[in-house]
């Protein structure tokens, strides 16, 4: 088994039993796999009523960095966590 195949079975396994880490940097040629850990986050990080305040999605072309910094910055509103995803960095 190969060890894009096990660290992305990992990490689908923690964050579904609730386990998240601060920080994930999702990089590579395997796309399918980047785009499937970033799904199974924003399933599972925040529930649905907890998401317009505490989700936040940015583009690399359309953010700077100060923007980046501050909604890492933010704290949550009502909720355990936020979510900052910046796509496309």
């Amino acid at each position: 088994m190969s060890k894009t195949l096990d660290a992305f079975r990992k990490v689908v396994k923690d964050v579904r039993g609730g386990t998240f880490k601060p920080l994930y940097l999702l990089h590579g040629d395997e796309g399918y796999f980047i785009d499937r850990i970033g799904e199974e986050i924003e399933a599972h990080a925040l529930q649905e009523h907890e998401r317009d305040f505490n989700l936040t999605v940015l583009y690399g072309k359309d953010s700077d960095p100060d923007q980046v910094r501050d909604a890492c910055l933010r704290f949550p509103m009502m909720a355990e966590r936020q979510l900052v995803v910046l796509r496309e960095a």
